[in-house]
């Protein structure tokens, strides 16, 4: 029984080890598996809020906007100054012809600090 006991906690991952494997198998193309392994660390810990955020990217990538949107306002929600949050799901409003909720949030992130988004605020928003 200890032994069995062992072996699991020796292949036990943790919410952080499928994050780090969500965003290598992303970086690979490897969307499927990567939606897997973040959607496995948020499960582990629902209040990872860079976990939503990538596995958001990652919809965006597959053209799963409105499943984009859900994860970016999650990582919000879960924390308020995630200014990359704001700046994802700018861009994907706008992507979506929302142009007032996507240069809102394109604001946001720029207050944040995020100058990506203060340039692209520039760009799209005027």
């Amino acid at each position: 029984m200890g032994l069995v006991l062992l072996s699991h906690g020796l292949f036990s991952q943790s919410a952080v080890e499928f994050f780090e494997k969500g965003k290598a198998n992303a970086n690979l193309g490897e969307y499927t598996q990567a939606l897997k392994d973040f959607s496995k660390a948020i499960e582990l810990d629902p209040d990872f809020s860079k976990a939503y955020n990538f596995r958001g990217v990652v919809k965006e990538a597959i053209g799963d906007f409105t499943g984009a949107i859900e994860d970016y306002t999650n990582a919000i929600e879960l924390n308020s100054e995630f200014s990359l949050a704001y700046y994802n799901r700018g861009l994907v409003n706008l992507t979506m012809g929302k142009k007032d909720c996507g240069c809102s949030d394109l604001e946001k992130a720029a207050k944040l600090g995020n100058s990506h988004a203060a340039d692209s605020k520039k760009d799209r928003c005027n």
